[in-house]
């Protein structure tokens, strides 16, 4: 098992080349981008950053276009002139806070929002500056869900160095909930979770048994793919039938 995973960020903005964008840093004097380099200059935490403006129209549709959704797709293509991506190893709260504190600063230089590839979360940049960046709030930005083989699976988990969790629930059984709620549960107690333990979210709620498995439901290459694997949460009445 990995003892850190890369958490990719894409931040698209004003940035009418390199330059612009280094310049914008040194006039903020919090964090300096040299190179493939962002660093904060008190703390000297360190990112892997880069810069593209060969961003291509289909590209900017997948990736950015909910950040312009009152703006016709060509004209707000338009609006972006470069992408900002900074790559950071994770695995824990505090890291993916310090992420947090250059992704803010990126968007102070010129940045209209942000894209958590890891997650599929896609912010404002009004959004992100209204944010408390609490546990809770790290949680919502780098967990998602969605419907996977007849099942619901979260996304993000390997943020935080966790496995993904699969529950083979649709969403009007409140598939969606269920997966969050555990998933939640063990990002913010770090309970020591063993293949075969049952367990119930509440008292007099539906029991669970937990099975390990490696991420086979994504290829590797995938953005959501987790190289941590996953816990197959499985309805224990179903194993009792």
């Amino acid at each position: 098992m990995r003892d850190n995973f890369t958490t990719t960020i894409l931040i698209p903005g004003t940035w009418k080349d390199k330059k612009d964008i280094i310049v914008a840093f040194a006039s903020r004097k919090k964090y300096l981008f040299l190179g493939f380099l962002l660093m904060d200059i008190e703390t000297k935490t360190k990112f892997t950053a880069g810069f593209r403006q060969d961003w291509s129209s289909e590209e900017y549709e997948t990736e950015f276009a909910s950040l312009f959704p009152n703006q016709p797709k060509e004209q707000a293509s338009l609006s972006i002139n470069s992408v900002f991506i900074i790559e950071a190893g994770t695995g824990c709260l505090e890291q993916l806070n310090e992420l947090c504190d250059a992704i803010s600063e990126v968007l102070q230089t010129g940045g209209y929002g942000v894209r958590i590839v890891n997650s599929g979360k896609v912010i404002s940049r009004k959004a992100w500056e209204e944010l408390s960046f609490s546990n809770q709030t790290l949680f919502e930005l780098f967990v998602s869900v969605y419907s996977k083989d007849k099942g619901i699976l979260t996304c993000g988990m390997s943020n935080f160095g966790k496995r993904d969790i699969f529950v083979p629930l649709t969403p009007d059984d409140e598939g969606i909930n269920f997966p969050l709620s555990y998933a939640c549960y063990v990002v913010n107690e770090q309970p020591e979770i063993k293949e075969g333990e049952t367990f119930s979210l509440a008292k007099n709620e539906p029991v669970f048994k937990i099975f390990e498995m490696e991420d086979e439901l994504r290829e590797p290459e995938h953005p959501y793919y987790n190289p941590y694997g996953l816990w197959r949460v499985w309805p224990q009445e179903w194993l009792d039938t």
